[in-house]
């Protein structure tokens, strides 16, 4: 039987050990490794519910965070459990990870549903980890374990005894928790809009604002007072989400005219997905997987669950999750705050050339998945500034920065 424990500090009872191409990789976690006869979503103590005393949604939340970020994520979870009356319907299985030996998390609860796993990963010599080469971090297997270790099962299958459908998703430390019984949840709305069509995953539009950085960029500015500064960070998320939900588009455009040469990929922060059983062979081992950047991990999970099915995966392109962007939107946002503050005017060409640098960007002509030469990255850019200019980006920005 799964469960959910407090394993000893510093106590790893499992390993993983892979050639990356670059050295090998070694990976360490607390619990067991659950196959996949074991991950059944059945009533785990035998009193099973009929589907009519179950209410119709539930999630397990699959998360990996940093240490130093895992408490707040955990905080935040037990924030939004707080304010639910039903507090049996969502769960968190939370992977937290570092490259070296940071304090364990301990936080496990059966009450709420909460399981932590500690991980610990880089490169070995000798099976000892080199601490001068530390390589990228693992983030397919650090999701892997967030999705199937003996923590993840144990919740999922308690969700399962009160709920007729329980989703996954998976996310950062930056996710939003949602309740599904909340009536006036756009995202939950249109999530349940899909369980009638048996849909497995459903990825929502994403808005990168950078809270943050804008926040702190601004702050630290002498020459504008408080109402300044707040009407600049809100002028800044404006430009920025509208950028976003165009990408979107742009997105729906360029999949569909590739006839499949160019794919989606799920964004780790708004993707559901609805597999059941199948979680252990979806999420396969991290051997079988090249995960030399982050934007395989979606695509890789997207191709192992749509497999055999059809009409199962869904993308919506509207806006409808704040999640942070790192340093993604940087030089974005540091060309927009210098108009706003020495109000010259936008260059069009320099707006567009940082709109498609932007990393891991379908606007991007250097984005793996084009496979573009030099020739036909200078043709896909004059795409996107015609996109943009058809879609009106380049008057909004004039509009709403008032330039």
């Amino acid at each position: 039987m799964y469960q959910i424990r407090n394993y000893p500090i510093q106590f790893y009872k499992g390993k993983e050990t892979y050639d990356t191409g670059q050295g090998q990789r070694m990976l360490e976690y607390q619990g067991e490794d659950v196959k996949g006869e074991d991950v059944k979503g059945e009533d785990v103590n035998g009193n099973s519910e009929t589907s009519s005393t179950k209410v119709p949604t539930g999630i397990l939340y699959e998360v990996i965070a940093h240490k130093p970020k895992a408490y707040a994520t955990i905080n935040k979870f037990q924030d939004k459990l707080n304010s639910m009356s039903n507090k049996s319907i969502i769960g968190l299985s939370i992977v937290a990870n570092d490259s070296s030996s940071m304090p364990d998390i301990q936080h496990n609860s059966e009450n709420s549903l909460i399981h932590v796993e500690n991980v610990r990963w880089g490169f070995q010599t000798n099976g000892k980890y080199d601490k001068n080469n530390i390589g990228e971090t693992p983030y397919y297997s650090l999701r892997r374990r967030a999705a199937i270790n003996e923590g993840a099962v144990y919740i999922y299958n308690k969700l399962s005894e009160k709920c007729n459908i329980v989703w996954r998703r998976m996310g950062d430390d930056d996710l939003t928790f949602h309740n599904p019984e909340d009536e006036n949840d756009i995202q939950m709305n249109e999530l349940k809009k899909e369980e009638i069509y048996n849909t497995s995953m459903v990825t929502f539009g994403y808005n990168l604002t950078s809270d943050e950085f804008i926040n702190n960029l601004i702050e630290r500015t002498p020459n504008l007072n408080s109402n300044q500064k707040k009407s600049a960070i809100g002028l800044i998320k404006l430009t920025i989400t509208k950028l976003y939900e165009i990408e979107a588009e742009f997105r729906d455009e360029i999949v569909k005219k590739s006839n499949g040469h160019v794919d989606y990929y799920p964004i780790e922060p708004t993707t559901y997905y609805n597999i059941a059983s199948e979680v252990s062979t979806v999420w396969k081992s991290s051997n079988e997987i090249n995960e030399k950047q982050q934007i395989k991990e979606g695509k890789t999970l997207k191709r192992n669950v749509l497999r055999g099915r059809k009409h199962v995966f869904v993308s919506k392109a509207e806006a409808m999750e704040n999640t942070s962007a790192g340093t993604r939107n940087n030089e974005l946002i540091l060309y927009f705050f210098s108009i706003i503050n020495k109000k010259h005017s936008i260059e069009d060409n320099k707006l567009l050339h940082i709109i498609c640098n932007l990393k891991q960007s379908y606007f991007n002509p250097k984005n793996e998945e084009y496979h573009f030469n030099q020739d036909k990255q200078e043709k896909f850019t004059m795409h996107v500034n015609k996109f943009l200019l058809d879609k009106g980006y380049f008057e909004y920005i004039r509009n709403t920065l008032k330039i």
